[in-house]
This record gives C-alpha cells, structure tokens and sequence, in this order.
C-alpha cells in the first residue's frame, strides 16, 4: 500500500481471522488468553473487536504494566507489536490530521516524529499507544519508562467529540508534567511500580 489510516474493520477482520484459526470465538480467546491470566475482571467486549469494549483505569493499568515489562505475552511479540510495520508509510492519525511518515505498529499507534501529536511534548518517539472515540486513551513511553491511562465516557458528534477528546487530553497530559516536575508520581509514574489499584475504577466506553 501506499497510504496508512487507522480502520476499525481492520480490527475487525482480525477477529475473523483469529477465530477460523483458532476455532474460538475472537472475545472468547482474547478474555482466556490476556483478560483473565492479567487479571482484568472489569473489561468487557461489545460484539465488535473494533469499538464497544468497556474496562477500567485498574485493568488499563495491568495492561500497560503487561507492555512494559512482559510476563504473560511473548516478548517477541510485544517487541513486534510496537515495532514499526511497513516503514515510511504516510496517512492519516484519525482526528489529529495527516503525517508523513505515519509509522504503526502492530494495532497500535508509534508516536515516531508526528508533531503535533495527541501523547504530547514530553513522550520520546518509541512511545506506543492508542485512543478511542469518546477520548479514552494509553501510551507507555519505554525511554522514560512511563505509562499513563485516561478515560472518557461522552458520545456526541464526531466533531464535537474529537475537539472534547483533546481538551481532556492536554489537561491530563499538563497534570502529568506537572507531577514530573516536581517529582510526585501520585499515581502515574515508572509503569513497573504502577498499582493497578490506583486510579478511578469506574467504567468507560474505549
């Protein structure tokens, strides 16, 4: 190809696959093989694998803590995941406008050189991540060896919901620094001491 942009049938196409080559339904492998072994109790999936799932602060946490230093998933795998796919791609972060190069991972975004970009200023290039509709978000940086998870809950036009999803984004992302700077983790810090209990628990629409 010549042009990469972010699909949701893409991820749908993935469950086809993943279940006539398993013979597993795709939610089914998914919760038995990374939900319940990482102990996310509290995530669920919609009857798509693109959007619809709902989980937690708590459970997004063991997950980026799983990215970080893995134990459960292969480390082959992981590296694979958030190693660029197809180099020198350009196209299109949805929402936040056109890149050249685009670089991507396996299912999930690369910041790379993209600038202006939704994980802010402070992150390296090897940071990894992905955000949803309604403003829910992660990223783990592995140079600063730090994860941050967001959740949002508002449905509206795609517009409306896109300028919202960015609002609260900055405002995370500038109490992040502010935390950094002067030295207080509250919460947000190197992922391998993150607490997966610390955080919101309620639940958010990814």
């Amino acid at each position: 190809g010549s042009r990469r942009i972010y699909s949701n049938r893409g991820f749908e196409v993935l469950g086809e696959h993943l279940a006539d080559h398993s013979a597993i339904p795709w939610a089914d492998y998914a919760t038995d093989a990374v939900l319940e072994p990482l102990g996310m109790d509290s995530t669920t999936f919609g009857p798509s694998p693109a959007p619809g799932a709902r989980s937690t602060v708590a459970d997004l946490l063991r997950f980026a803590i799983e990215v970080a230093a893995p134990r459960l998933l292969a480390v082959e795998t992981v590296d694979e995941a958030g190693s660029v796919q197809c180099p020198a791609l350009r196209g299109l972060v949805p929402g936040i406008g056109p890149f050249d190069p685009n670089p991507w991972g396996l299912g999930i975004e690369i910041r790379g050189t993209k600038s202006p970009h939704w994980t802010g200023t402070m992150c390296s290039g090897r940071t990894v991540g992905h955000f949803g509709a309604t403003g829910t978000f992660w990223w783990f940086d592995p140079d600063r060896d730090l994860a941050v998870v967001g959740l949002g809950r508002r449905l509206s036009s795609t517009a409306g919901r896109l300028r919202r999803a960015r609002a609260d984004q900055r405002g995370c992302r500038q109490r992040v620094g502010r935390h950094l700077q002067h030295g207080r983790r509250d919460g947000v810090g190197p992922a391998r001491s993150l607490r997966p209990s610390l955080g919101h628990s309620w639940k958010a629409l990814l």
